[in-house]
């Protein structure tokens, strides 16, 4: 692929959705990131958010890839709290698999092993475009349902709504 027709994929995989933030909500958002990581008083250890260039990798695994090339956009540029948000998921999602009677697996195989011991069928589908539909809305919601299997400090929720909330603003 010639530099010309990257360039042009990439642009349209961006702006298909996803808006362009001002320096001054990327700015609201570092100062917010700080305020977090302060009251968690882990400032010491976050570094500023580094902007780097998003990209995208085409999906060559689909058919008619080089008639009608279909991609994934890589967004580099994340926030270090994203990983604090991750272990708080992480905790709220092992309590829920633990106390809640639906299935939620975590791999391949552990999806295999209990399909393989039930006389089921697969239904096959492909998720598009998964990430940007996540608002804040949805979050806020997804949070409340958990809160019925473990508590969430409000420290939890208080992050995960507030990157939530700017996340949605920028799509």
């Amino acid at each position: 692929m010639d530099a010309q027709d990257y360039e042009k994929l990439l642009h349209h995989n961006i702006t298909q959705k996803f808006k362009l933030a001002g320096e001054t909500i990327t700015d609201k958002i570092d100062k917010e990131a700080d305020e977090i990581a302060n009251r968690l008083g882990i400032s010491d250890r976050i570094n500023k958010t580094a902007k780097q260039q998003a990209f995208v990798t085409l999906k060559d695994q689909k058919e008619n890839f080089r008639t009608r090339p279909k991609c994934r956009l890589i967004n580099p540029t994340k926030n270090e709290l994203g990983r604090i948000s991750k272990a708080m998921m992480d905790r709220i999602n092992d309590a829920i698999r633990t106390k809640s009677p639906e299935n939620q697996w975590r791999s391949t195989q552990e999806v295999l092993t209990w399909f393989n011991n039930h006389n089921l069928s697969f239904l096959i589908f492909d998720i598009v475009d998964f990430y940007p539909s996540i608002a804040e809305k949805l979050l806020k919601e997804t949070l409340a349902w958990a809160q019925q299997f473990t508590p969430i400090p409000n420290t939890e929720g208080t992050l995960q709504c507030t990157l939530g909330e700017h996340y949605s603003k920028m799509n």
